[in-house]
C-alpha cells in the first residue's frame, strides 16, 4: 500500500515495512501494528503470523482508510495480497522463480529441475 492508500504491485523481494493485524475478540475491533523494519513480502507474512494474526487483509474502502491512516504515511508497506499462479506443495512462501525460458503459459501443472538448473513445465495427465 502506498502512503494515499492505493495498492501498487511490487517485486515481492524487495525490503519493505509491512502491516499486521490482530484479531480481535467478540466486540473487539481489529488491530493494525506498522512494522517499518524492511522485509521481503514472505519474510513479514513470517512474521506476522509468529507474532501477530496475519499480513493485514482489506476487505472494505473503510478498511482501506484505517489501514492507510495507520500507516503513518509510510511511503510503500506490504499488505496481504499476493498474485502468484504458482505454489509449492508444502505450502511454503517463496516468490523466488528460476524458469527455463520466460514466464510459463498457460494450461502447465507441473514444474521440473532440468539439468541447466532451470525450470521447466511438463504436462501431466491424470489417471483415474
Amino acid at each position: 500500500m502506498k502512503a494515499d492508500g492505493d495498492w501498487e504491485n511490487v517485486n515481492c523481494t524487495l525490503k519493505k515495512p509491512f502491516m499486521c493485524y490482530n484479531k480481535g475478540d467478540g466486540d473487539h475491533s481489529l488491530s493494525y501494528t506498522l512494522k517499518k523494519e524492511g522485509s521481503s513480502w514472505c519474510e513479514a507474512q513470517r512474521f506476522c503470523r509468529l507474532h501477530h494474526t496475519d499480513l493485514v487483509s482489506i476487505s472494505s474502502s473503510t478498511q482501506n482508510e484505517e489501514v492507510k491512516n495507520k500507516g503513518d504515511g509510510e511511503a510503500l508497506f506490504w499488505i496481504g495480497l499476493i498474485h502468484t499462479d504458482w505454489e509449492w506443495s508444502d505450502g511454503a512462501c517463496s516468490t523466488f522463480r528460476n524458469w527455463e525460458m520466460g514466464k510459463p503459459g498457460e494450461g502447465t501443472v507441473c514444474t521440473c529441475l532440468k539439468k541447466t538448473r532451470k525450470w521447466a513445465l511438463k504436462h501431466v495427465l491424470k489417471t483415474q
